[in-house]
């Protein structure tokens, strides 16, 4: 087993659909795929694959779709398409661009339902002409290889928990700048304070040597606390700045992308009120 294979062995089942990249010889493939039907594939009840093609009219140099205009056009089609599919009570598990092509792939209970949802999806627009593959599938051969790697669901996990880092970071962000402002702080530049913690003083000295040091000041490296906790090894740093919520963020999710590379969870930051200072009469 590989370290990412290892890896992958500890984490729960991913769900919800994700995007990602894969790129096979000279072919460049994106890939939005339903993670959550993995557990359940295949599914007996649907053993009819429908694989429903387009060729896109601006395709990008890599063979995927990057022209503004063909991308929402795309989706209002997609999203007609979704809407007939679960009409009839089809499975859309995939959305695949590659070679300038974007295929939709859906698992369907019969076969005469595919013909009622292709022509629902595309009525009233004339933009596209579809190619419609249709194949019975009851082993999900077509699902499978589109499933990520171990080394890819090493990437979706980072990339998600980044996400959910930075939504929980951005709202700590508005509740300490909306404590200041009620103190009468002048939003000035000062000594700003970051926490993150990690497992091991190994993934806080990596985090450390990767640091941006000219960026930051490195005030203190905790030692391991004491008690039940899962990160016990903190480090703190400072930097000079104002009080400047889009300027924070963006620290904030340089430092979160790498606490989470190695092991690590931003803790959020803090600073002294500062008020302006009064003028002598």
């Amino acid at each position: 087993m590989s370290g990412w294979q290892i890896m992958e062995a500890n984490h729960q089942q991913l769900t919800g659909f994700e995007t990602f990249f894969r790129k096979a010889s000279e072919t460049f493939t994106a890939i939005t795929l339903d993670l959550g039907c993995r557990p359940d594939s295949p599914d007996v009840e649907r053993p009819w694959m429908c694989r429903l093609s387009v060729a896109l009219r601006k395709p990008g140099r890599d063979g995927v779709a990057d022209d503004k205009d063909e991308i929402e056009l795309l989706e209002k089609l997609y999203t007609g398409f979704l809407d007939s599919i679960k009409a009839v009570r089809g499975k859309f598990v995939a959305m695949v661009t590659a070679n300038s092509v974007r295929s939709w792939i859906t698992y369907m209970d019969n076969r005469d339902s595919v013909a009622k949802a292709v022509q629902d999806g595309f009525a009233g627009q004339s933009d596209y002409i579809p190619a419609v593959e249709l194949v019975h599938d009851s082993e999900w051969a077509v699902y499978g290889p589109l499933y990520p790697t171990a080394e890819e669901l090493a990437h979706i996990r980072y990339k998600r928990a980044v996400r959910e880092s930075l939504h929980r970071a951005r709202a700590m962000s508005f509740g300490v700048v909306r404590n200041l402002r009620s103190d009468g702080d002048d939003m000035s530049p000062r000594e700003i304070n970051y926490s993150i913690d990690f497992p091991t003083s190994e993934d806080r000295d990596a985090f450390i040597r990767r640091l941006d040091e000219k960026a930051f000041k490195i005030e203190k490296i905790g030692e391991a606390a004491k008690g039940e906790n899962s990160l016990p090894y903190p480090v703190h740093l400072s930097k000079i700045d104002a009080i400047d919520l889009p300027r924070i963020g963006f620290i904030e999710q340089y430092l979160i992308q790498l606490a989470i590379a190695h092991s690590g969870r931003y803790g959020g930051w803090g600073c002294f009120v500062q008020k302006p200072r009064k003028v002598p009469e």
